[in-house]
């Protein structure tokens, strides 16, 4: 369960009762730090609480010394699974592996339905701190190479709870290549509610496919192959991604944070600089009349009834991000603008 602490509600508060850009400048930015800092002092804490040097610790998480000092000054990983990695070498627990990817990676927790994750949990779980990297890459390579080619069966899926349970039985690592084999089925459907929700808000709130909206809206390639992946059952959730998806399609704050929350993500994170200036960004479009006319606030009264600019949420959140000079900011900037073609 998601915590979510008393100044992180009052954050997320004032965002909400900031009338223009000035207002959130001088009153709500000072308090939030931005996800570089963040990152900065976390690895720079685990770093320093570790028995490894510098270099054994590099490579333990399958990266060069050169690249740990950047990490160390304050370059985020682009890669979900380093965090991962980056938690194994530092011996944590599941909780804190998971707050982790979350608050300083702003990825998806661990989830026992994909296949990477399930021999993480499985690792965390039952093996000893000082081999849990070496453990999971062993393990993980074993059973890509003898199960890559085994088709989901055509057995009902089971909830979470059930397959978490039964993960968390699994003892040995022939136990866990048998549960990975039995439940097959459950891993090629690992974000099937994400992405039923995402093409169920398309077909309900767009007559025009959205090939067509895209080309309108100018969408990164990658954003596009996103949406290509959806369809198809094959994304692996990317929050930035996820937050780029709901501004394109001018979803609400609350339509954003439930897409999250399907890729069991956190929320909009107010203590972000970043995700503040998104939830600044929808909070006013919904007041504005921006959204769409079955948004919780109605059209703005100058526009027809039904009329809806389905572009207005993007042009309205570009205009803010480039009042800003920030380098997380820049970056989604390039994303928004369909120039980020990762």
């Amino acid at each position: 369960m998601i915590n979510i602490s008393n100044e992180t509600i009052f954050v997320k508060d004032q965002i909400s009762r900031c009338e223009d850009i000035d207002e959130l400048k001088e009153v709500v930015l000072p308090m939030i730090q931005d996800q570089k800092n963040l990152w900065q002092k976390k690895i720079n804490e685990i770093v320093s609480e570790s028995p490894l040097s510098k270099k054994v610790f590099a490579e333990k998480c399958h990266v060069s010394r050169v690249m740990l000092d950047k990490w160390l000054k304050g370059s985020i990983p682009r890669d979900r699974e380093k965090f991962i990695e980056v938690a194994l070498v530092a011996g944590y627990d599941l909780p804190e592996t998971n707050k982790l990817l979350t608050r300083y990676g702003r990825y998806s927790e661990l989830y026992s339905k994909t296949l990477g994750d399930c021999v993480a949990i499985y690792v965390i779980k039952n093996e000893p701190p000082e081999t849990r990297s070496e453990k999971y890459d062993e393990i993980l390579e074993k059973i890509n190479a003898e199960t890559l080619n085994i088709e989901g069966s055509d057995s009902p899926d089971i909830s979470t709870e059930i397959v978490n349970q039964k993960l968390y039985e699994v003892r040995n690592e022939d136990a866990l290549q048998r549960f990975i084999i039995e439940n097959s089925n459950v891993f090629s459907k690992a974000y099937s509610k994400l992405f039923a929700a995402v093409n169920m808000f398309i077909a309900a709130n767009y007559t025009e496919n959205v090939e067509k909206l895209s080309l309108g809206q100018g969408w990164s390639s990658s954003l596009k192959h996103t949406v290509y992946e959806i369809k198809n059952g094959t994304w692996h959730p990317n929050r930035n991604k996820i937050i780029s998806l709901g501004i394109h399609l001018s979803m609400t704050h609350e339509e954003v944070d439930e897409l999250l929350q399907l890729a069991h993500m956190e929320p909009l994170y107010s203590k972000n600089t970043f995700e503040g200036l998104i939830m600044f960004a929808l909070d006013s479009a919904e007041m504005e009349g921006r959204l769409r006319p079955d948004s919780h606030f109605e059209t703005n009264q100058n526009s027809s009834e039904n009329y809806f600019d389905p572009d207005d949420l993007l042009r309205y959140t570009l205009d803010i991000f480039r009042e800003f000079d920030d380098p997380e900011v820049k970056d989604f900037l390039k994303e928004l603008e369909g120039i980020n073609d990762e």
